[in-house]
């Protein structure tokens, strides 16, 4: 029998979800009469092949660097079947620092989610409004994308493009990506063309997927960064403040974890640096952001001289540069690993999600492992009570299993291979 907190709980979000979808109605309603009115929709019409768009946006609404980093092959390849349109890239400032350099856009576009706060939903939808009357109608979309798959979010990553005023809307349905089996938030209405697809497939593939949908071609699905020469001098210039000599062996650890379930031991880093250390004379760079400064102390503390610490230190290119220096790159799914992947680095993913867990969840390597480099990816061999189909607590738990002579040898592999 469920709690009454519990009820109490699911009663109000179904209350929310059932307001929201009034509010979406109303949106609709209003919407697309005032949209005829500027003259931005038109009657019925077939979907554009890609060639003929005169201009495109593409909305990627998440704060988190890694997704970012995963749908560079997709900006890429849309560029080549579309080089004749206007992109348009619409992020948040998270990730700013990342697309102001990419060569596939011709504008960006930022747009602040506003997660928290009072009254925060009132709060985005202004936001949306007030970025698009300012950025977005005079653009005049003829075609609006969004790259992702999943419900999380729910219509807040919807909203921007069907206020874009774009003509067609194309994304993918939450009705299967829905896997956490939550109520339905109505965000297949914001689209024109809401595509249908269950399957697990990494996420790299399945954005390339909506370029095939709109019948594009892929013809290249690697990973890219975009680096400037000051980005590079500033990595050179903190290894040489580090001590770091010309072709010294480099081995970074990724610490950070946007979910504390993701982080891994302290003791286990240690040990596993001390060992490469002493078997491959390496030094280990501790990478994470400015949240991670007191668990990065902690570590260099116990690995000594062998270690440095730039969490927090250098700017998120800067850190991507001098990980191009590294010859392997071992620690948590986060941005970092991603960034690793990006430039060529051989991963060991220390994954928080149990061998037998559900391949949906947003901690699945199936959806979100590292791309397209040499790797080894350790997970804990089951859910540890009470998780079922992922690990589901607020602190490193199911990442405990993973033992550091199990790294070790995975990193041994990787390091005999470059």
């Amino acid at each position: 029998m469920p709690k009454p907190a519990s009820s109490l709980r699911q009663g109000l979000r179904m209350m929310q979800i059932g307001l929201n979808r009034v509010v979406l109605l109303g949106v609709l309603s209003f919407g697309e009469t005032f949209f005829q009115i500027k003259g931005l929709r038109r009657p019925a019409e077939p979907l554009p092949r890609l060639q003929d768009v005169k201009s495109i946006l593409v909305g990627r609404l998440d704060e988190r660097i890694g997704d970012f980093v995963l749908m560079t092959p997709f900006l890429r390849e849309l560029r080549r079947n579309a080089p004749q349109a206007w992109i348009t890239l619409l992020v948040t400032p998270a990730v700013a620092e990342l697309a102001i350099c990419c060569p596939y856009a011709d504008e960006i576009v930022l747009l602040d989610r506003v997660t928290n706060g009072a009254c925060r939903s009132l709060r985005r939808y202004w936001k949306v409004l007030q970025v698009s009357a300012e950025r977005l109608w005079s653009r005049r979309f003829d075609l609006a994308l969004l790259p992702r798959w999943g419900t999380g979010g729910g219509y807040h990553n919807v909203l921007p493009l069907y206020w874009s005023g774009a003509r067609f809307r194309v994304g993918f349905s939450e009705r299967d990506a829905n896997f956490q089996k939550r109520p339905l938030v109505g965000q297949d209405w914001l689209l024109t063309h809401a595509i249908r697809d269950p399957s697990i497939k990494h996420e790299v593939v399945r954005y390339l997927d909506l370029l095939r949908f709109l019948g594009g071609t892929v013809e290249d699905d690697r990973l890219e960064l975009w680096l400037t020469g000051e980005d590079e001098a500033m990595a050179e210039e903190f290894l040489r403040q580090q001590g770091v000599s010309v072709g010294e062996p480099l081995i970074a650890f990724g610490i950070g974890a946007t979910d504390l379930k993701r982080r891994w031991r302290p003791d286990g880093f240690i040990a596993v640096g001390t060992q490469l250390a002493q078997k491959h004379g390496a030094r280990i760079v501790l990478l994470g952001g400015k949240a991670e400064r007191e668990f990065a102390a902690v570590l260099a503390d116990g690995l000594g001289s062998i270690a440095f610490s730039v969490a927090g230190v250098l700017s998120l290119r800067a850190a991507a540069a001098l990980l191009k220096r590294c010859r392997l790159y071992i620690g948590h799914d986060t941005g970092a690993m991603h960034l690793a992947a990006a430039v060529g680095v051989p991963v060991v993913e220390i994954s928080c999600h149990p061998l037998t867990g559900s391949p949906y969840s947003w901690n699945a390597p199936q959806r979100f492992g590292p791309w397209g480099v040499p790797s080894r990816i350790l997970q804990p061999p089951k859910p540890l009570p009470p998780c079922r189909d992922e690990c589901d607590t607020d602190k490193p738990h199911c990442i405990l299993q993973i033992e550091p002579d199990a790294v070790i040898a995975a990193a041994d592999e990787l390091l005999g291979l470059t």
